[in-house]
């Protein structure tokens, strides 16, 4: 087997795929069943590029050449998780919104929490704005774009994580909306009195009323 002459790239580049792509990996793996499949495509090249630097008659500017292609592919397979993470993250806000409403969002914690969190749903697209501006220019140097984007929008799930009993309270007192009071008026005002004309006659519920008046008489 060959020395490799740059053994500190090669430490580096395991351990990077150990910190932060194999916890990345397993964040995705807690919040999604499944994995893009992108980060399968570039892992096998990346295991690929390593295990070419140990064949025996590779040269030195062979064994750079491919621990550069690992540390692009090990790289692009880190953003994919960064991307991956961030989209997992603003569906759940969506669905966040979408269950609490705004009027409920302004009740939580006494009006603390929606100034908060408009605060930080604010920077965290900025971040993914300028991330995906950059990802035109050059795809690799995007990367710490994406970290911070991710970064930002975490802090939006944490924060979601610590308020979790007042958001699910206010969920509870949270005011209606004008269609559920329009279906509710509806069904109190006309639905329940013709379900109750049609299994209670007229006739009978006279005779309900005449009898339960002279009990209380």
């Amino acid at each position: 087997m060959p020395i490799i002459s740059d053994s500190e790239k090669l430490k580096g580049l395991f351990d990077k795929y150990h910190d932060p792509f194999k916890k990345l990996l397993a964040i995705i793996e807690s919040r999604n069943e499944n994995f893009p499949k992108p980060i399968f495509e570039l892992i096998e090249e990346f295991n690929d590029s390593i295990a070419q630097c140990f064949q025996n008659d590779i040269t030195d500017e062979k064994i750079e050449s491919e621990l550069k292609n690992a540390e692009q592919k090990i790289t692009k397979a880190i953003l994919v998780c960064y991307k991956s993470l961030i989209a997992f993250i603003y569906k759940d806000m969506k669905r966040f919104i979408k269950e609490t409403k705004k009027p409920g969002l302004k009740l939580i914690s006494e009006g603390e929490f929606y100034p908060a969190f408009m605060t930080l749903m604010g920077k965290a697209k900025l971040k993914v704005r300028n991330a995906r501006k950059l990802e035109l220019q050059d795809q690799l140097s995007s990367f710490i774009y994406y970290k911070e984007a991710y970064e930002a929008y975490r802090e939006i799930d944490e924060l979601i994580d610590e308020k979790a009993v007042a958001v699910n309270w206010t969920k509870i007192k949270a005011p209606l909306s004008l269609p559920y009071k329009i279906f509710i008026f509806i069904f109190t005002a006309i639905i329940i009195p013709v379900v109750i004309s049609i299994l209670f006659p007229c006739n009978f519920l006279n005779k309900v009323i005449i009898f339960c008046s002279t009990i209380f008489n």
